[in-house]
């Protein structure tokens, strides 16, 4: 390797690690509430007062079994029970962890394609009611274990509505195709149904 590619790799290596810092920054600050009020997690069906609305936060992901890399790090949550999922809407922040469950399902699909979720890993699905008022809202995720950390902003109808986040997992440096064994690039955001973000 000549000086100037390993200026260039010197270069590109410390561009990713202030990236990562700074997801991970961003996402403890948003792990701490600025404000309360905004929301309130809810168990039942109770009528819906005038002015709010009930959103269904649904996430699903997938991840490496523990140990499943060798330099893999003991603080870790891949694979783990306890996964968190770090939300903040408008100011107001709640940390959701979730205990996963083992899911092995083929890695190629009928025609020969790679199938994103494919293999053996351990599957995280997050379920959320809460209720808020309709309109306009800043809405945070991060998941500290992929240092992602991201803001939507939604606007919430009256009634029963669903937010739901599908990952969009990495590929290798070969340039394979996405797997969940990379880890999570990004989330593309369905609001009943719809997609609205990427």
């Amino acid at each position: 390797m000549n000086r100037t590619s390993v200026i260039l790799f010197s270069a590109l290596l410390v561009a990713l690690l202030s990236g990562c810092a700074s997801a991970l920054k961003e996402i403890n600050a948003k792990s701490l509430s600025t404000r309360s009020g905004v929301f309130v997690e809810i168990k039942n069906d109770e009528a819906i007062p005038g002015g709010y609305a009930n959103v269904i936060i649904k996430v699903s992901i997938k991840t490496p079994p523990t140990g499943y890399y060798l330099w893999e790090s003991s603080d870790s949550f891949s694979g783990k029970p306890g996964f968190p999922f770090v939300f903040n809407i408008d100011g107001q922040a709640a940390v959701w962890k979730v205990d996963g469950q083992e899911e092995i399902i083929s890695p190629y699909g009928e025609k020969g394609e790679r199938i994103p979720d494919g293999g053996r890993g351990i599957r995280y699905i997050l379920n959320k009611k809460i209720r808020l008022t309709t309109g306009s809202h800043k809405l945070f995720l991060g998941v500290p274990e992929d240092e992602y950390a991201r803001e939507f902003v939604i606007f919430v109808k009256e009634g029963v509505s669903t937010l739901a986040f599908k990952p969009v997992y990495r590929g290798d440096h070969q340039r394979t195709a996405p797997s969940f064994l990379n880890g999570i690039h990004s989330f593309e955001l369905f609001y009943d149904g719809s997609h609205s973000y990427q």
